[in-house]
């Protein structure tokens, strides 16, 4: 989309790495899929925040143009990009706790450092399922992987962390490792060791368990 700001006079401001406002302010978007505007407003001596208001802004740095702001000196000054800084999720809270923000910034590296279906350590556990048992996606960590074992009644058993609220958890078997039955969606409580059991693993000379998450 298209973006530009609108300020006020006497509307004092640092060009540099973020935008603030001294005085309210207005950040403009147009759609160009439904030709809709919509806007977001500034907080005074804030950067623009993402908030619960329609605009959805990526957190990092806009490249705009036609950007101006009136100071009180009833000049205007043009510059060309300014920082959005948005709440980030869970998940890129996580990222950006392991990962570099350079990386982050970098959508080539994506598929093979930073991204969910990425591998950084080469361990075989992609970023996502690191994230969703709470692992750190650069140590290999065996003992924390979800754990095979038996019930009471000899089923067979998964024991996982389901470490995030985010996340859908599914554990699937089945006779053949490629097995499509869907044994339990989001068991136990978020935070918790949880243990699902496989009733129809019982009496099967073999039988294979799998947990897959997703993410909306």
């Amino acid at each position: 989309g298209q973006w530009y700001v609108s300020a006020p006079a006497n509307n004092l401001t640092t060009i540099g790495s973020a935008v603030t406002f001294t005085t309210g302010a207005t950040l403009h978007t147009v759609d160009f899929a439904t030709a809709e505007w919509r806007t977001l407003a500034a907080v005074p001596g804030a950067p623009f925040a993402v908030g619960t208001t329609a605009v959805s802004l990526p957190a990092g740095t806009i490249d705009a143009f036609g950007v101006y702001f009136a100071t009180s000196t009833l000049v205007t000054t043009r510059f060309d990009t300014f920082t959005v800084t948005g709440t980030p999720t869970p998940l890129q809270t996580w990222r950006l706790q392991y990962f570099n923000p350079t990386d982050l910034a970098n959508p080539a590296l994506e598929s093979t450092v930073w991204g969910s279906a990425a591998d950084p350590n080469g361990d075989g556990i992609a970023n996502l399922m690191a994230y969703a048992l709470g692992l750190n996606p650069f140590v290999s960590s065996p003992v924390d992987l979800p754990a095979p074992g038996r019930d009471e009644t000899d089923a067979l058993t998964l024991t996982f962390l389901r470490a995030r609220g985010d996340v859908t958890y599914r554990v699937i078997g089945g006779v053949a490792p490629n097995g499509e039955e869907l044994i339990e969606e989001n068991p136990g409580i978020v935070g918790e060791l949880v243990t699902v059991s496989a009733p129809s693993s019982i009496g099967e000379p073999r039988f294979f368990l799998r947990l897959e998450v997703t993410q909306p």
